[in-house]
């Protein structure tokens, strides 16, 4: 159901989940359920970005929303300046790299990115091509812990080169 990325501090978790389809049932009901964020962070590449306000009509009205470039968002990563859980949801492998601090390391939970033509199947509603499994795998060399998990409290499977 996307791919998430986790920080943990004392004072709080930053996840950050990345998922093509950006805020839909599976994160309203589960993953806002167990994270219990404060507030919930779009982050994308795309132009025009998402529609802020369609996004707000899919999320609960006691989260705060913000929709952000990579750029803007990474500062906003660090626990050290988030007093309370955030999840951060971002469009694109692309997106993810952008987003992630230099030397970043935790753990990337994946999940549904959808097929389209030049993508293979990677894990149940994954499919990434082979420029996106490069990165991927870049991130995992680099000792990031990628693991598909759609459902919050599922274990998941951890990526392994193939």
């Amino acid at each position: 159901m996307g791919v998430m990325v986790t920080s943990e501090s004392a004072r709080a978790r930053v996840v950050i989940r990345l998922d093509d389809r950006l805020i839909h049932g599976q994160v309203v009901a589960d993953w806002l359920r167990w994270l219990a964020p404060c507030d919930i962070m779009v982050v994308s590449l795309s132009n025009p970005p998402p529609d802020a306000a369609l996004l707000r009509v899919v999320t609960p009205q006691q989260y705060d929303l913000a929709v952000l470039t990579p750029e803007a968002a990474r500062p906003l990563l660090s626990t050290q300046v988030v007093p309370h859980n955030r999840l951060v949801v971002t469009d694109s492998v692309s997106a993810l790299v952008e987003l992630l601090p230099s030397g970043w390391s935790g753990e990337v939970i994946l999940g549904a990115l959808a097929w389209r033509v030049g993508r293979e199947y990677v894990f149940e509603r994954v499919y990434l091509d082979a420029d996106e499994a490069e990165v991927l795998q870049s991130l995992a060399d680099s000792g990031v812990r990628l693991i598909y998990r759609a459902r919050y409290h599922d274990s998941g499977l951890l990526w392994r080169r193939r």
